[in-house]
């Protein structure tokens, strides 16, 4: 049974994707990105939108533009 013809697309790309080593296996979702190395990324700031967002001394600080949710 397929829901909708959406869901036999989806099916279709992931048996692919599968089928080329993109993703584990179905279900399964994206393999682990080599690149990525372990490294959160920050958050993006409220004020100029730079994903620079950090804790520096207890304070979200943005590296950016300097915003600080501590006052």
């Amino acid at each position: 049974y397929i829901p909708s013809i959406l869901a036999a697309i989806g099916g279709v790309i992931e048996e692919h994707l599968v089928s080329i080593g993109f993703i584990e296996g179905v279900g399964l979702g994206l393999k682990a990105d080599p690149k990525a190395g372990g490294a959160s990324r920050a958050q993006a700031c409220p004020s100029c939108g730079a994903y620079e967002l950090v804790m520096i001394e207890g304070c979200m600080t943005c590296r950016a533009c300097g915003h600080s949710k501590c006052g």
